[in-house]
């Protein structure tokens, strides 16, 4: 399915929906897509109702689509040229715009509030939100800016943002450079991030698969969300999350030294978190080490009070 918010149509798929499973809500990170989850998503059907996004410029979500008319709208003598008919015409929506969005668009801010009014129109409670990485962030703002919203969170591989005004310009510099990088030349920035330390040791084999499916996105999107999504743009969120009354679950792989000492200091600033790390993983939990999440997730679930049984037929809706 489709839902509109701000210049986005997001592709939502809804897994199954029981009534008595708690609803789990997910987001992929940068170059990702919702199929990311499904490993993960298969296999906790049992504990919850997952659904899954693409964010902005990722997948199938997309801009606005244009609307197209018929020629005879664009004639001197119309309305009264002969092949107008005799009833009004709508016009007809073409194939989505490939036109360039604003890059605020892409703003964890931005995407945050188009995230909040998905999920006020898509009514599911109770509702947990899960965000990967880059999602982790805009999932952790919509959890400040609207918490009554949403029942949990479950952050994987993610931050609250950057404290120091140094270490936010350095980044901005960082993920500009990347931006041009990319603009430049995608498959050389793609060979040059997978070997980014937090995303743990690898396979030659491993290596490729992971340029091959990163490199599936649109590169002129890419460039424009390493920019305007760059946490050297948001201002740390580490405040808000020690006000921040929800129970959070955080994740982290073994291997991933950076995000482990992130999320250190995260479960130390929530009022209510637990923090797992997974062995055998890097930065990418849900894609190297599914299997393993399922038993803390479901734990998760069932400790924030959501009774995990179902007892009617699913209704999924793509």
């Amino acid at each position: 399915m489709k839902a509109f918010a701000g210049e986005i149509y997001y592709h939502v798929r809804i897994h199954q929906a029981f009534p008595n499973l708690p609803w789990v809500l997910f987001l992929h990170g940068f170059m990702g897509r919702s199929e990311d989850f499904e490993p993960l998503t298969d296999a906790l059907c049992d504990v919850c109702n997952p659904v899954t996004l693409d964010l902005a410029g990722h997948g199938l979500s997309d801009s606005l689509p244009r609307l197209e008319y018929p020629d005879y709208l664009n004639h001197p003598d119309y309305p009264d040229h002969p092949d107008y008919p005799d009833h009004p015409v709508s016009p007809r929506l073409s194939e989505h715009s490939d036109h360039p969005k604003p890059p605020e668009s892409y703003s964890i801010g931005h995407q945050a509030r188009n995230l909040i009014s998905v999920v006020e129109r898509l009514q599911m409670d109770p509702l947990v939100l899960y965000g990967y990485s880059m999602g982790g962030r805009i999932a952790l703002e919509a959890a400040i800016q609207r918490p009554e919203l949403f029942r949990g969170l479950i952050l994987e591989s993610s931050s609250a943002g950057l404290s120091g005004n140094a270490e936010r310009e350095k980044r901005r510099t960082i993920d500009r450079k990347r931006a041009e990088e990319i603009r430049r030349s995608f498959p050389t920035f793609l060979q040059s991030w997978v070997e980014l330390p937090l995303f743990g040791p690898m396979t030659p084999s491993e290596r490729e698969t992971m340029i091959h499916h990163l490199g599936q996105s649109n590169p002129e999107a890419m460039a424009d969300i390493i920019e305007a999504a760059s946490p050297g743009l948001a201002p740390s969120r580490m405040i808000e999350c020690a006000s921040l009354h929800l129970p959070v679950l955080l994740i982290t792989g073994e291997q991933d030294e950076k995000y482990k000492a992130i999320h250190s200091k995260l479960h130390e600033t929530f009022p209510i978190s637990e923090r797992v790390v997974i062995p055998g993983a890097g930065h990418r939990v849900h894609r190297q080490q599914p299997k393993a999440l399922i038993e803390p997730i479901s734990l998760y679930l069932s400790e924030i009070n959501i009774n995990p049984k179902r007892n009617i037929n699913p209704n999924p809706t793509e």
